[in-house]
């Protein structure tokens, strides 16, 4: 108990000095003053014994531990294998991610996905066993318990995936399939898990009166802190998309071993953030107009239905994804289906003047209604420079644009584009709206990349070296961040200054060879 008390404070700890550092940048020292006051009282709370189970969504379970399941996951592999035992674990108690063996540069997730399923079930099985005796000794509910959510990570690996996106500018997929256009400026909640160690923040920047583009966004990968800029840099490096907390990463298309068990890579054409429960993120910088956007790409585990956020709740029901709650989570309303056939959007019925009221009306309330749910404020954007406290002629669009806007010619023109780059009939609608507005060229969406399941018998080691050269990955370099990771000896210093995560600062080191 002793442990986990001090585990807890530690997260505690950890938490506040996020909050407070964050809200630094933008607060007042007077304001800064009090919130340090709060931070000292809250730290006495364990002392005083108040409960831990009065925010169950920052509680974590005692760690448990089966020789046997550790046992089949050193056969499996002797290097991946018990690196991928402590992962889990350090996942499901909310504790550092363990070191990382130069050999393994896969997430938690994808080793669960190259894992032959025989041996998967015969450990689920053995987990099932454990779970059950945790149940006979403990008091606390079956949802909070190690093996419960032991067992729920390794389902996950067997799901498959769901897809989101926030692109152009910008058109939105919820996870349940829902379209809408979201032309509103400012931070937004993109996507998040419930305990936030999956998070997506979006800074949308006006390109016209009418058009929004995303121009930022911030990443949460389980306590490693990434930004994506294709506008309002924070430095002077403008020619480079990412930060690494805190610091600019030279070479993007570089394997990103992150401190708290991501990873990020290029892959088939873009840079692909994999966290280690799962979700990924896939995403790009397109040009248009003289200036820049970031296209966004969300995967989820399809079974997982624990998201909040512009992106929906991923519960397969597609109705309640752009819809009005009060305190309480009731639905108090939404946006009517729409139900336009190809002629109401494309053909002469885009002109009808009830139709396009109808548009115009879905539109504000997408814009205002909806969105104003998940706009952010000082208080919980994550930013380095927030774009919060807009005026109403800032943040809103002043028209709600449509296809009728257009000439016949220029709908044709920007049809006849779409479908020669190949782009789904779906998807028609936006990317015609991109082209014929702001000049976007069409875009492939990207399907979800998947760790293949490496068969009994198979040596992993050759395994990975086949899909290293499909992919001409050879002569990747890597960077590995922090100490949560083993680093070379000698590599070099970051040449920015780091920002600090979890009181310690962070180096960016990449290798030149082995240890």
């Amino acid at each position: 108990m002793l442990e986990l008390r001090s585990r807890l404070i530690a997260n505690r700890l950890f938490f506040w000095y996020q909050n407070c550092y964050n809200l630094q940048r933008i607060l007042k020292i007077k304001v800064m003053k009090r919130i340090l006051y709060i931070f000292i009282a809250l730290l006495m709370v364990p002392f005083f014994g108040f409960s831990e189970e009065t925010n169950p969504d920052k509680s974590y379970p005692e760690r448990r531990d089966s020789d046997h399941i550790k046992e089949i996951f050193e056969a499996w592999n002797d290097q991946e294998g018990p690196w991928l035992y402590e992962s889990m674990a350090a996942i499901v108690t909310g504790v550092q991610h363990p070191e990382r063996p130069m050999s393994v540069s896969s997430t938690t997730f994808e080793l669960l996905q190259k894992m032959d399923d025989n041996r998967k079930k015969r450990v689920e099985r053995i987990a099932e066993t454990e779970l059950e005796n945790e149940r006979n000794g403990s008091g606390v509910e079956e949802s909070n318990m190690f093996w419960s959510r032991w067992l729920q990570l390794l389902r996950l690996s067997n799901c498959e995936s769901s897809n989101a996106n926030s692109n152009g500018d910008p058109h939105m997929r919820t996870f349940d399939g829902e379209k809408y256009d979201f032309q509103t400026a400012g931070d937004y909640l993109l996507t998040s898990s419930i305990d936030e160690s999956f998070l997506i923040q979006t800074q949308q920047v006006r390109h016209s009166d009418k058009i929004s583009v995303i121009g930022a966004a911030y990443l949460n990968i389980n306590g490693d802190e990434v930004e994506l800029f294709a506008q309002n840099h924070p430095d002077e490096f403008t020619n480079k998309i990412m930060r690494v907390n805190g610091q600019v990463v030279e070479n993007e298309r570089a394997e990103i071993i992150l401190e708290h068990g991501g990873v990020i890579r290029f892959e088939n054409g873009r840079n692909v953030v994999h966290w280690p429960t799962g979700e990924q993120l896939q995403f790009s910088v397109r040009s248009f107009q003289q200036s820049q956007l970031l296209d966004l790409f969300v995967f989820v585990p399809e079974c997982n239905d624990s998201y909040v956020g512009l992106l929906g709740n991923n519960n397969g029901e597609r109705g309640d994804d752009i819809t009005v709650r009060d305190e309480n989570g009731a639905i108090v309303s939404t946006r009517e289906a729409a139900n336009r056939t190809f002629d109401d959007v494309f053909g002469a019925g885009r002109k009808n003047k009830a139709n396009r009221q109808k548009q115009e009306a879905e539109g504000r309330f997408i814009a205002r209604e909806f969105g104003d749910q998940f706009m952010l404020d000082e208080t919980n954007s994550r930013f380095t420079n927030p774009l919060v406290n807009l005026s109403e002629e800032e943040r809103y669009p002043s028209e709600h644009l449509t296809l009728a806007d257009l000439t016949d010619e220029e709908v044709e023109e920007a049809l006849a584009k779409c479908r020669e780059a190949g782009v789904a009939e779906e998807d028609l609608f936006e990317c015609a709206f991109d082209y014929a507005y702001v000049g976007l060229e069409p875009l492939r969406k990207p399907e979800y990349i998947r760790k293949k399941e490496i068969k009994e018998r198979t040596e992993p080691e050759v395994k990975e070296t086949k899909e290293q050269n499909a992919n001409n990955n050879q002569n990747i370099p890597q960077i590995r961040i922090g100490t949560g990771v083993f680093r070379p000896i000698g590599s070099p210093q970051p040449r920015t200054s780091p920002r600090p995560t979890g009181g310690r600062n962070v180096e960016i080191n990449t290798p030149r060879g082995g240890r």
